[in-house]
């Protein structure tokens, strides 16, 4: 017995959108109205059964963005068959436009993702490398998290000589913020979230671990560091705000 093994769901438009599983084109993208009639396959991003659910659905006004998991590769689609294409193959098999290091992020119309190690951007026509981030020419920057923020991308990636440390791309330089960890590894900046103009983050420092850092303006600051022992990783961070944006609630598993 198959199942359809539906998941995904999301709306965009007067439709809604999610993950299908049938024997002749395996798991891919469809759209529905609600009726039986309205309910089909939007895209095989690969032909004949291969796998290719969604991932990073990313609305940018009368289109989304999304990966296609089979090759990895970036597409986009104005919710229409038709309007469905793939935007560029920045990394041919066996390599993939996107890893799981850093999720990508929409940021001033721009949609910010990792290709093998480097960073790029689409403006929903075309795929450029973002040089002002290729911080280690000859090596791969290996960004593990991205933010938007109302000063810049925020960025975390290692330029070799730092380690993996934070940097505020403003849309032609980039800045590094802060040296947590002044070492070779750096302090492998990830789980991003921005609130209230600053973004909180789980970052290492060689006295105290993984612990829960405060990003305000363009200086690091450990004001939220020390929750739980110094010894604790913060793992599958997530933040609550209040929606009088007063304070936030923080749940970390150790």
């Amino acid at each position: 017995t198959f199942y359809s093994y539906l998941s995904g769901f999301f709306p965009f438009g007067n439709k809604f959108y999610f993950t299908a599983y049938t024997n002749s084109s395996g798991r891919e993208l469809w759209v529905s109205d609600g009726t039986a009639g309205g309910t089909s396959m939007l895209v095989d991003a690969t032909f004949g059964t291969s796998n290719t659910p969604p991932a990073y659905i990313t609305p940018n006004g009368s289109y989304f963005f999304f990966f296609a998991e089979g090759g990895q590769e970036l597409w986009k689609s104005d919710g229409t068959t038709g309007g469905s294409t793939m935007i560029g193959n920045v990394c041919t098999s066996p390599c993939y436009s996107y890893t799981y290091n850093a999720a990508p992020v929409l940021h001033n119309g721009q949609f910010y993702f990792q290709s093998n190690g480097d960073v790029y951007s689409s403006d929903g026509n075309s795929i450029i490398q973002v040089n002002a981030l290729n911080l280690a020419p000859g090596f791969t920057t290996a960004p593990t998290a991205f933010a938007g923020t109302n000063l810049g991308l925020l960025v975390a990636l290692d330029n070799q000589a730092d380690g993996n440390e934070c940097w505020l791309y403003n849309g032609s330089t980039a800045t590094l913020l802060g040296n947590i960890a002044p070492h070779a590894m750096g302090s492998y900046a990830h789980y991003f979230f921005p609130y209230n103009n600053s973004v909180l983050m789980e970052a290492y420092s060689i006295t105290t671990d993984f612990e829960l850092y405060k990003i305000d303006n363009i200086t690091v600051t450990s004001g939220l560091d020390n929750i739980g022992a110094a010894t604790t990783t913060i793992g599958h961070l997530q933040v609550y705000p209040v929606p009088a944006g007063e304070s936030v609630t923080i749940r970390f598993d150790a």
